[in-house]
């Protein structure tokens, strides 16, 4: 169903998808690429259609890379490259592990919050509408139709704010 004319925060909100691939056509794949890869999104080189704003990706991207992607929003533009363990730390607090690693920042304060305002009409009244209970959220929804069933193949749902981000996905891989 098209929607006619709508805010970039209504088609954020809503998940709807000529907007997002109408921005992609302006901005440019090459261009909408370029700031992916800087939040650790990888493309493979048949990556090259319009289909990359709706996710069509050759072999699609995982959680974790999802997950570090949106904590760079949620870190004011600061990307860090995402790992599942941060610390390590004995009984007595004495740290046995610790991550380290580069931070660089892939975008403007100013364009992070910006996103992150839009991301959080979809919490307060969008698609990821359930999340909203309370707890301050930004975050996008996606789903992958499955024509044999009338349903879907994947879901996923990004959540975050400064101090947390999750990512989650039911599907079929």
């Amino acid at each position: 169903q098209y929607s006619g004319y709508v805010t970039m925060r209504q088609a954020v909100a809503r998940s709807l998808n000529v907007p997002a691939v109408r921005l992609l056509s302006n901005i440019g794949v090459y261009s909408g690429k370029s700031f992916a890869s800087r939040l650790g999104i990888v493309f493979d080189e048949k990556d090259t259609s319009l289909s990359l704003a709706l996710g069509g990706f050759t072999y699609g991207v995982s959680p974790k890379m999802l997950c570090g992607a949106y904590a760079a929003f949620a870190a004011g533009g600061v990307y860090k490259t995402p790992a599942c363990v941060r610390k390590i730390t004995d009984s007595e607090g004495t740290v046995l592990y610790e991550r380290v690693g580069a931070s660089e920042r892939v975008m403007s304060e100013d364009t992070a919050f910006i996103m992150t305002s839009m991301l959080t009409s979809c919490i307060t009244t969008g698609t990821g509408r359930r999340l909203n209970t309370g707890i301050p959220l930004a975050g996008k929804t996606g789903t992958t139709g499955l024509a044999e069933t009338n349903g879907n193949k994947d879901a996923w749902m990004v959540a975050y704010n400064s101090a947390l981000v999750a990512t989650v996905w039911m599907g079929f891989d």
